[in-house]
């Protein structure tokens, strides 16, 4: 029995031994990158959302404006990531990995871009818009400054404040582990 085990052990380990680095070969650079940006994304999406459940955790009061800006937020994300999308499709070489998450997520965008994106797109329109009209409802709330003060001043030293946002920089240190195996061929 404990022969059969062993032989099974090692039939599956040289297997994916040998499927394992053949997967990763075919992996494309748009591929690794898609990926990469999907799971920061996820990062963003979460700790906007843990922010905000924080802060109406805390500050009751704040909820309707916490809710309206982690609404802005993703909405800009979701933008955003339609943006990667378009660029994966029609010019993949302006996605750069080499030079570290912040030039990965900050690639270059022009009004051409979005101009074919829009023409393409209804739904990229759509949220063109939802961004515009989320971004004025946060900044038109009544509650805009006391939120604002909140975060300044209070919740930088909250201990569940620090925990999010080391969760948070923990989840770019794997983004950028990924970003370092996605180059260009």
């Amino acid at each position: 029995m404990r022969r059969r085990t062993t032989w099974r052990r090692t039939l599956i380990l040289a297997f994916a031994g040998a499927w394992l680095p053949a997967q990763g070969l075919a992996d494309t650079f748009a591929e690794c990158a898609g990926r990469a940006y999907a799971q920061d994304v996820a990062g963003k999406q979460e700790w906007h959302r843990s922010l905000r459940d924080l802060i109406v955790k805390e500050k009751p009061n704040l909820a309707a404006l916490a809710t309206l800006d982690m609404e802005h937020q993703l909405a800009v994300v979701d933008r955003r990531q339609a943006q990667f999308g378009y660029l994966v499709r029609t010019d993949v070489r302006r996605i750069r990995t080499r030079e570290g998450l912040a030039t990965f997520r900050n690639f270059d965008w022009t009004d051409t871009d979005a101009v074919v994106l829009r023409q393409q797109s209804p739904g990229y329109v759509a949220m063109e818009r939802q961004v515009v009209d989320l971004e004025r409802r946060t900044k038109e709330h009544q509650d805009g400054a006391t939120l604002r003060e909140y975060v300044r001043a209070a919740l930088g030293a909250d201990s569940q404040f620090q925990g999010l946002l080391k969760r948070f920089q923990e989840h770019e240190s794997t983004i950028g582990h990924l970003l370092e195996k996605c180059q260009p061929r």
